[in-house]
């Protein structure tokens, strides 16, 4: 099968749909099919823009032509244009037998295309918005990557929602080590990764564990001068901020590590008037890739049950009720530590779970959609 991946995330860059997305190509591949993506970034689009993107194409003429900032090379009016323009080019080169949309602003890849298209759903980009709306009535198959998200996806068109889990290279992942204490998380470093709480969770740790405990934070983001400030502060010197890393060091450092802890928060928006009302939309995990590294590594993972966190950790850890109390991470991560017993049966069920994860097992089942899509 010919396939065309329309995304506005892909490596270097790291990320959810990004990990989707090039393991998808990869699974793909694997099994024989003919796969192109194409990658254009809705915040560096501008230097891949021609003058006829200024124009109005079928996507974007009745929504946004004659709008007040529609000729801003900055704007999401380009931006369409540039995405209809470009699967244009391809189809004619391709001839691609179906377009899969990895999120809903490649919306533009439905008009350009004359054959099936599928629509990847994730969490936080799922809001009642045009593009929104325009993806899920008009794509020929939407899948989710949760349940969860899902739910979000129906609430504004309902329809058959097709959930299709993440997969990763299962193989690539040591499987920890259970002799060094010491504790990871993987998270871009915003609101929604709620690790302030972990901080002082930390800090309610008795002294010997606190003090021969090693906590090493990977990854990027705008709270990343409060946290390290609120470290010092607790006086937490074994806790230790590594920045963005290759994916080999992130392996690394969670095959040297004894647990997993990601808390995030399911966080509810208003903002921006529509249609005389405002817009409301949920700020969440969708799924959590790395929930499913982590048991890969085989390490028991300490999550909250909020957003599509429940359905990426299942048994592989323990989910918490009140991810924004330190002491209730505080008590999970005390059960797991000085609870040996506990600690092999949950990596045991990490390591268990993860195969259910791998990459070939999840492009296997995309095609199975694809092939219901072109019927």
């Amino acid at each position: 099968m010919r396939i065309l991946l329309v995304t506005t995330d892909y490596p270097p860059k790291k990320g959810g749909i990004e990990t989707l997305t090039v393991n998808l190509e990869r699974g793909l591949r694997e099994l024989g099919h003919e796969v192109e993506v194409l990658h254009l970034d809705p915040r560096t689009h501008v230097e891949e823009l021609r003058l006829n993107d200024y124009l109005p194409s079928p996507p974007t003429l009745d929504k946004y032509f004659l709008q007040p900032k529609f000729l801003q090379p900055s704007s999401f009016y380009t931006f369409y244009n540039l995405v209809y323009r470009r699967v244009k080019e391809i189809q004619s080169r391709l001839d691609p037998e179906l377009v899969h949309m990895m999120h809903v602003h490649t919306y533009p890849a439905i008009y350009a295309q004359d054959g099936p298209t599928v629509l990847s759903c994730h969490a936080t980009e799922v809001r009642d918005t045009f593009p929104v709306r325009e993806a899920l009535r008009n794509a020929t198959v939407v899948h989710s990557v949760s349940e969860y998200t899902a739910s979000l996806t129906r609430k504004i068109v309902p329809r058959e929602v097709n959930v299709i889990y993440p997969g990763i290279q299962i193989d690539k992942y040591g499987k920890g080590s259970s002799d060094k204490l010491q504790i990871v998380s993987v998270a871009r470093l915003e609101e929604r990764k709620n690790l302030t709480s972990i901080l002082k969770a930390i800090r309610l740790l008795p002294d010997p564990l606190r003090k021969d405990l090693s906590y090493k934070i990977v990854g990027d983001g705008p709270q990343k001068e409060r946290l390290e400030d609120m470290r010092k502060k607790l006086g937490l010197k074994s806790v230790s901020f590594l920045g963005e890393i290759s994916e080999v060091r992130k392996r690394e450092i969670l095959s040297e590590s004894r647990l997993f802890v990601l808390c995030p928060l399911e966080l509810h928006h208003r903002s921006g008037k529509i249609s005389g009302g405002y817009e409301n939309w949920v700020d969440a995990e969708g799924f959590g890739i790395v929930f499913i590294e982590a048991n890969a590594s085989g390490l028991p993972v300490i999550a909250s049950r909020e957003g599509g966190v429940p359905e990426a950790v299942g048994e592989g850890g323990i989910l918490i009720d009140e991810p924004k109390n330190p002491k209730v991470i505080a008590d999970a991560l005390l059960r797991v530590l000085k609870n040996e017993e506990m600690y092999r049966s949950l990596k045991e069920d990490a390591l268990e779970r993860s195969r259910n994860f791998s990459y070939d097992r999840m492009a296997r089942r995309f095609v199975r959609l694809y092939k219901r899509a072109v019927e």
